[in-house]
């Protein structure tokens, strides 16, 4: 699609400051080696979908694996402050601008691709596109103007997330695609799940994410 930005959030690596439900179950140097798989996986998989590609980062920047990501066709930018709903807008408003955008994050690590092209598509056709994680917050948002009236006063981490989202769309006359539900991946739970998931097909394709597979082959899962 011409002028489309992908905008993928993400976190450093550093252990104890990452994925801390699961740094529960696993302990912080774990969660981080996963946190820097998930982020290589995702850098590899989502280049190309859009013309415009958007590594947002958090805290800043100035981190090795960030940096790396320039030479696979990604723009650095640093994430505004403000809760996620404000970080998420800023970029709405500034990416919509040239064209159709699209926020994921590197947390969904089978996530595919298609269903980002997927999530561009619609937004030939609608206002805002939105896929529905299981958590019952989203894992994608994208819209083809700013000033949205999502993003603000939301309990984020909520259950309500999604569906208090779709409620203030349809009140403001927008019309919405949404797109297949998934998965986050920030619990030992859902991790278990991505791991049962990789090599297996779920309906676009063999899931594919060898950093991440290369960290759990050296991994005990609790309860295994």
């Amino acid at each position: 699609m011409s002028d489309s930005t992908l905008v993928m959030f993400s976190k450093a690596p550093v252990a104890g400051t990452v994925k801390t439900r699961l740094a529960q179950r696993i302990g912080p140097d774990a969660a981080a080696l996963l946190q820097r798989a998930f982020l290589r996986d995702a850098v590899t998989r989502f280049v190309g979908v859009a013309s415009r590609n958007v590594l947002c980062c958090a805290p800043d920047t100035d981190h090795p694996e960030f940096e790396a990501a320039i030479e696979r066709g990604w723009e650095l930018r640093p994430q505004v402050s403000g809760d996620l709903g404000a970080r998420m807008a800023a970029e709405i408003d500034r990416y919509t601008s040239f064209g159709p955008t699209v926020i994921v994050s590197s947390d969904t690590p089978s996530l595919p691709a298609a269903l980002i092209e997927q999530a561009f598509e619609s937004l030939a056709r609608f206002d805002v596109v939105i896929g529905p994680a299981a958590d019952g917050g989203y894992y994608l948002i994208g819209a083809r103007r700013g000033d949205l009236p999502i993003f603000s006063e939301m309990v984020w981490g909520d259950e309500h997330v999604f569906s208090t989202t779709m409620e203030r769309l349809v009140a403001d006359g927008l019309e919405c695609r949404v797109l297949p539900l998934w998965y986050d991946v920030d619990t030992l739970e859902s991790l278990r799940v991505f791991r049962a998931h990789l090599g297996t097909d779920l309906g676009y394709g063999p899931v594919s994410a060898s950093e991440s597979e290369a960290v759990l082959s050296t991994m005990s899962l609790l309860g295994d």
